[in-house]
């Protein structure tokens, strides 16, 4: 949404769909088949991470603050292969 919100020239000069960009209407269908695609593949993405065990992005070090009770790497990896992960 950044190119929508600043730059939507950059926008229609790179665009080679069927919309046409010059209506707002257009530029809103575009942004929002954008955002889902963009949601679709990283939920995607994040649940091929669970089944697989892993968690390269960190997000078990990223959840736990100073604050919280430390959970052992296994410990975590059992929780974040459970952990339900949706769209918005």
């Amino acid at each position: 949404m950044f190119f929508y919100e600043h730059d939507s020239t950059l926008a229609r000069n790179e665009y080679r769909g069927n919309k046409d960009l010059d209506r707002q209407a257009s530029m809103h269908e575009l942004v929002d088949g954008l955002e889902g695609y963009m949601e679709e593949g990283t939920v995607s993405l994040l649940k091929n991470f669970q089944e697989l065990k892993v968690d390269p992005l960190e997000i078990g070090g990223q959840t736990m603050g100073p604050a919280s009770k430390h959970m052992s790497e296994e410990d975590w990896i059992k929780f974040w292969q459970s952990a339900k992960i949706f769209r918005t």
